[in-house]
C-alpha cells in the first residue's frame, strides 16, 4: 500500500464516478445539439429566434447573379452607329450622284437618323471620300481600286521578293507659319480638288528632293532644281538627267534590284514614256506603282518618321530647314527601313481584304 499512499498525495482524491447515461438521455442530448443556438439581442441582451433561410431570397441572388454573368458573356464591345451596309449604301449614293451631296443628305438618303454629322463624316473618311476637309487619302474611282486590287493579286505571293525592291519618289519640305518644318506630298496623291483649294496657301515648298529606300539600303537625300520653283517637278528628261542616270543606274551594277516607279514626273503621255524607255534601255527591271496609291510605297512611311521628328524641332530660316532635314535623314536606321519593307506582304493581303480601298 506505500506505493498506493504516494500516488494518492501527488494526484489528490480519486474522481467520483459519473454514472452512464441511458439510450434514451443520449438521443435526448444528440437532438439539443443539432438545434441552433439563439442569438443574442444587442439592443436588450435577450436571446433572439433564429429565422429560416428564404428558398425565395436565395432563389432571386442566384438569378440575380446568373442575370449578370450572361449579359457580360453577351458583351461583344461597342456596336457601330453606322452599319457596313448602311455604309455601303452611302458610298453607291455618292457615286451614282452627278451633284454635290451634303452630309444630313447623305445620312437621311439611307435611312442614318439619330447620329451627328460629324460621325456621318468620319465614316466617309475611313473609306477614302472626304467632304471639304483637308483629306489625307485621294478619292479612288472605280477604276483606281481596281487597278490597285489587279496589283494585290499579282504580287499576294510575294514576300522575300519585296526585298530587292527599291522604293522611291520626290518630296517636298518647306516652312509652315508656326516656324515648324512641312514635309508633304504630291498633290495629285494626297487630296482631292476641293480639298486642295482649300489648302493652297500652306504648302510652300522650298526644297524638292528625292530619296530610295530598300531593305538594308538608304540612299543620300538628293536636292534638285526645277524650272518652277512654285510649283516643283521634274520633266521626264530632268527626271532621267538629276535622279536615274546619277543615283539610279549606277546600283545596277553592283546591287541587284527592282526598280519602283511612282510616276512621279510631268508630261507624260500614253505611249511616250521617255522614264519607262531608258529604264529599258540600261536593261533596268522596274515595277509600276498604282496611280494615287502612296500607301504601297513604303518611301512614304519613311518619310513620315522624317516628318515627325522634324516638327519636334524649331526652324527659323531654309538654311537651318535643309541642316536640320539632313541631320534627321540620317538619323534614319536600316532596321525601321527593313521592317517596313517586311510589311508588303501583309498590305497585298489587306489591300485585298479591303477590295482597293485605301489601307
Amino acid at each position: 500500500m506505500p506505493n498506493t499512499f504516494a500516488y494518492l498525495q501527488r494526484m489528490g482524491p480519486p474522481p467520483p464516478q459519473v454514472p452512464h447515461p441511458s439510450p434514451q438521455q443520449q438521443q435526448q442530448q444528440q437532438q439539443q445539439q443539432q438545434q441552433p443556438r439563439p442569438q443574442a439581442d444587442k439592443a436588450n441582451g435577450k436571446p433572439r429566434p433564429t429565422q429560416a433561410p428564404d428558398s425565395n431570397a436565395e432563389q432571386k441572388a442566384s438569378s440575380k447573379g446568373d442575370g449578370r454573368v450572361s449579359k457580360k458573356s453577351d458583351r461583344r464591345g461597342r456596336p457601330k452607329k453606322i452599319s457596313d451596309d448602311l455604309t455601303q449604301k452611302m458610298i453607291r449614293l455618292l457615286e451614282n450622284s452627278n451633284d454635290d451631296v451634303s452630309l444630313e443628305d447623305l445620312g437621311h438618303a439611307v435611312g442614318v437618323d439619330g447620329v451627328h454629322l460629324q460621325t456621318i463624316r468620319n465614316y466617309m473618311v475611313k473609306e477614302g471620300y472626304c467632304k471639304r476637309i483637308a483629306c489625307q487619302q485621294k478619292w479612288l474611282t472605280n477604276q483606281a481600286r481596281e487597278t490597285r486590287m489587279q496589283y494585290a493579286l499579282a504580287h499576294q505571293r510575294w514576300q522575300n521578293e519585296w526585298r530587292s525592291v527599291l522604293f522611291s519618289d520626290c518630296v517636298n519640305f518647306g516652312l509652315g507659319t508656326t516656324r515648324k518644318a512641312k514635309v508633304f506630298n504630291r498633290k495629285d496623291e494626297r487630296l482631292c480638288e476641293e480639298c486642295l483649294q482649300s489648302r493652297e496657301g500652306i504648302d510652300k515648298s522650298i526644297f524638292y528632293c528625292w530619296a530610295m529606300v530598300g531593305y538594308d539600303y538608304k540612299s543620300p537625300l538628293v536636292f534638285l532644281n526645277t524650272e518652277d520653283a512654285d510649283h516643283p517637278v521634274l520633266s521626264q528628261h530632268e527626271f532621267i538627267s538629276q535622279v536615274l542616270q546619277p543615283n539610279v543606274q549606277p546600283i545596277a551594277s553592283v546591287k541587284r534590284f527592282v526598280y519602283l516607279d511612282t510616276g512621279s514626273t510631268a508630261g507624260q503621255a500614253p505611249g511616250q514614256n521617255l522614264v519607262h524607255a531608258y529604264l529599258e534601255s540600261v536593261h533596268l527591271p522596274y515595277l509600276r506603282n498604282p496611280e494615287a496609291s502612296p500607301d504601297l510605297n513604303i518611301f512614304k512611311d519613311v518619310m513620315l518618321i522624317l516628318k515627325k521628328r522634324l516638327q519636334k524641332r524649331s526652324i527659323g530660316d531654309k538654311i537651318q530647314l535643309k541642316i536640320a532635314v539632313l541631320e534627321e535623314w540620317d538619323k534614319i536606321t536600316t532596321k525601321e527601313i527593313n521592317k517596313l519593307v517586311d510589311s508588303m506582304k501583309p498590305r497585298m493581303e489587306k489591300l485585298l481584304a479591303r477590295k482597293g480601298m485605301p489601307l
